[in-house]
């Protein structure tokens, strides 16, 4: 599983978790809504780290 597959997965999780929709989830996070839907659509296949670390919760 790459990096960007695990990401996907944990995004997906979030959702599911705190029955939240992705906007939700971002506006939560503080990250851009459109960043996130860009990780889900494959638009970039680079996820850069403080996005990463901010997924994680």
């Amino acid at each position: 599983m790459t990096l960007l597959e695990a990401t996907r997965k944990r995004i997906d999780e979030l959702c599911k978790i705190n029955n939240m929709n992705i906007n939700q989830l971002a506006i939560a996070s503080g990250i851009n809504p459109s960043t996130i839907r860009s990780i889900l659509k494959c638009v970039d296949n680079i996820i850069a780290l403080p996005t990463i670390n901010v997924v994680k919760f």
